[in-house]
């Protein structure tokens, strides 16, 4: 008998299988919260001309349903967010008001939009949800944690929490604890506390992986995550192996990349996610038309740089994030690297190598490190000297140093600054005055860089001679690039997007075009290349969102 015991309790505990439906056909979604009740998913719609619009869908799909929200100003963009089944929390927002800087709207209501009463202003730099017995509006921000009653009154800080951006959170059905995200020296990690601020601890602590888009179970007993886009749950413990700590099991494998998941409310077996298809087109500006039109064969390729020669473009593919190079035709692709999950190649200065940033596949708790490689293939090698995280490098103009930094949120304060590799000796040393920026670039000239500040309060350029930084009034402006007669700094402004540049001399910024035919995407985020002749790419969105339901088989 004990014998028997012991077995049922170490046995392996047989991994969940689902089978996958695809419920929506072009759903355009605008949210990676579902509201799921009675048989229908509730979602909003991301189509301009449908602004503020709400539409369901059946659990079993077929054809989506148009869901008045008569109480919503409809000149408001809105979504969902996180909320006890049977209701909805919805937030909105003027269009054209960039989100960090905006006043909108919260509103309470039932899941079919009956008996609306709205709860207050949504800060656009914010993120909110509210408690299963809908008491208590958690609310999210850069300096941590915040609840208030949903009725008014005073509002108290639950957490401080170290964020450059407010976290996505979500309750427990209990309302005795509460789910949020943590993003410090390292990977996305899933961690709870409890209303009164007590309780601070990982969820996933033996998952190295990063983790995201969290959310129990209605019955509490399952943890849903998601890394990598690929769906986990963490059961309680079972009968059947029940010595066994429960361990995250992946339930999902596939081209697919997924959201937040939602449990239904009376089937634990089904669940319902957003799933999206990541894909994109490069597109290129006409300098004499001033039109965007497909280059090199609509690539799906980002973070493009050209050869000193410019006959040859390096690339990193979407959303494969492999390292490829192609002619300035796009004709005769080749692999570079398909071991690494890489980002923004740079040649060097003779053309005889390749300067990137990567991690490699499936070591996703590793922070990005810098990489050279030959540009006509082989193996490719950490840079001597810079073993330690580093992101972005850039080429000095005699290709005889490195100039990088590591992504803010992956390593210690201590180490947040721009740092110099020479090549030769393997020697590093900072850059004084550059605490808390990234992406570095070299002028031409070799005389200056500009380097972006953690914060977007605009670039900051960084004189050799004279060793002092200058700083540019260009709120949300990224991806600098310079002109190779070293006067102008090119890139992207953000909310609304638009292409500009900045005279150096003056620090002078100029607006060229906005981007309003299309959406943007990215390997990491929508940015923009140059080709030799200062004409813009940038990669339009072509990525596709549906609702998607798991049948899973425990």
């Amino acid at each position: 008998m004990t014998a028997a015991i012991l077995v049922t309790g170490l046995w392996p505990v047989p991994a969940p299988r689902a089978r996958v439906t695809q419920l929506t056909h072009g759903g355009r979604l605008n949210t990676n919260v579902l509201g799921v009740q009675g048989g229908r998913i509730l979602y909003s719609s991301s189509d301009e001309r449908l602004v503020g619009q709400f539409w369901s869908i059946s659990t079993e799909g077929g054809e989506p349903r148009r869901e008045r929200m008569p109480f919503l100003n409809q000149e408001y963009q809105a979504w969902l967010w996180m909320a006890p089944p049977g209701v909805i929390l919805i937030g909105s927002q003027a269009v054209s008001t960039p989100s960090s800087a905006s006043r909108g709207e919260l509103w309470l209501a039932g899941f079919d939009g009956s008996k609306p009463r709205r709860i207050g202003e949504a800060a656009g730099d914010s993120l909110y949800s509210v408690s299963p017995d809908l008491k208590t509006l958690l609310r999210s921000s850069k300096e941590g944690l915040f609840v208030r009653p949903v009725d008014g009154g005073p509002e108290r800080r639950v957490a401080r929490v170290d964020w450059n951006t407010p976290s996505y959170t979500f309750w427990h059905p209990s309302a005795e604890r509460i789910g949020f995200l943590v993003l410090k020296d390292g990977p996305n990690k899933v961690w709870e506390v409890k209303p009164d601020g007590t309780g601070m601890r990982p969820l996933l602590p033996q998952f190295q992986a990063e983790q995201y888009a969290a959310n129990w179970s209605p019955d509490g007993k399952r943890l849903y995550f998601v890394s990598h886009g690929e769906l986990y749950v963490l059961g309680s413990r079972r009968w059947l192996g029940w010595m066994r700590r429960p361990q995250p099991q992946r339930l999902t494998a596939g081209s697919v990349s997924y959201h937040r998941p939602s449990e239904d409310p009376t089937d634990p077996r089904l669940i319902y996610a957003v799933g999206e298809l990541a894909g994109g087109e490069a597109m290129k500006l006409n300098k004499l038309t001033g039109l965007f039109e497909p280059y090199l064969g609509g690539l799906s390729g980002d973070c493009l740089d050209y050869s000193p020669d410019g006959q040859w473009i390096a690339y990193v593919s979407f959303p494969g994030l492999e390292l490829w190079k192609c002619r300035r035709d796009g004709s005769d692709k080749v692999l570079l690297e398909d071991g690494l999950v890489t980002y923004m190649p740079r040649w060097s200065p003779d053309g005889k190598r390749l300067a990137f940033a990567a991690v490699r596949k499936g070591v996703w708790a590793d922070p990005h490190r810098i990489f050279t490689i030959p540009a006509a293939g082989g193996k490719a090698e950490p840079v001597k000297g810079a073993s330690g995280p580093g992101f972005d490098p850039n080429w000095s103009p005699d290709g005889k140093k490195l100039v990088f930094a590591p992504l803010e949120d992956t390593v210690p304060k201590q180490d947040r600054h721009v740092s110099i590799v020479d090549l030769e000796t393997g020697r590093v040393q900072m850059v004084p005055g550059s605490e808390n920026m990234f992406s570095a670039r070299w002028s031409p000239d070799g005389k200056q860089f500009v380097a972006l500040p953690s914060q977007p309060v605009g670039p900051a350029i960084y004189d050799f001679e004279t060793q002092h930084w200058a700083g540019v009034n260009a709120k949300f402006f990224g991806f600098p690039t310079w002109s190779k007669d070293s006067k102008y700094v090119y890139g992207m402004l953000s909310f609304p997007v638009r292409l500009a540049r900045i005279e150096v001399a003056t620090r002078k910024l100029e607006e060229i075009r906005s981007i309003k035919e299309f959406g943007l995407t990215g390997t990491m985020a929508a940015g923009v290349s140059w080709t030799p002749d200062g004409e813009p790419v940038v990669l339009a969105n072509q990525s596709i969102q549906e609702i998607y339901r798991l049948d899973v088989e425990r």
